[in-house]
């Protein structure tokens, strides 16, 4: 019973995920559009939401793969550990171009709001933050799977 309802999370958690990565896509796609229609200035601080975009698609990527894995009922494989590696590190530099947003729109862009400014910095800590969480993770993931392999030997 138990495995049947993590089998049927994991799948709906992972359609919704699909369905994301696909608005995501028209999102980033209609991105000039939408800002001419807004009447917003493209400058080098809204470029950097390409580069973000895309790389939180592959994040809402990595964690379909992760889904799937839970669907196959063994989350404890090296494949899951490279998985989470991989989150993370995409998890780093999506905050250390977050990062590099803030510095411009303070140092270049001075004009923008201080709430800008403030969300900028939330964000930058919660994607660091996120991507230390994965770490640990992966760790706590590769070292139950090296027990797993062992007791899987001993048997």
């Amino acid at each position: 019973m138990q495995k049947n309802k993590t089998k049927t999370i994991a799948t709906v958690i992972s359609l919704l995920l699909k369905i994301c990565i696909g608005i995501g896509i028209i999102l980033l796609l209609a991105l000039w559009k939408i800002l001419e229609a807004l009447n917003i200035k493209f400058d080098l601080l809204v470029f950097l939401i390409y580069p973000c975009g895309i790389l939180f698609l592959i994040l809402v990527y990595q964690f379909i793969k992760l889904f799937n894995q839970l669907k196959i009922e063994n989350p404890f494989t090296m494949t899951m550990v490279k998985c989470l590696k991989q989150t993370m590190w995409i998890s780093f530099i999506i905050g250390i171009i977050i990062f590099l947003a803030l510095l411009l729109s303070i140092f270049i862009y001075p004009a923008y709001t201080l709430t800008l400014k403030i969300s900028l910095t939330f964000f930058t800590i919660l994607f660091i933050g996120v991507g230390i969480a994965l770490y640990l993770l992966s760790e706590l993931f590769r070292q139950a799977t090296e027990y797993k392999e062992e007791n899987d030997l001993t048997i």
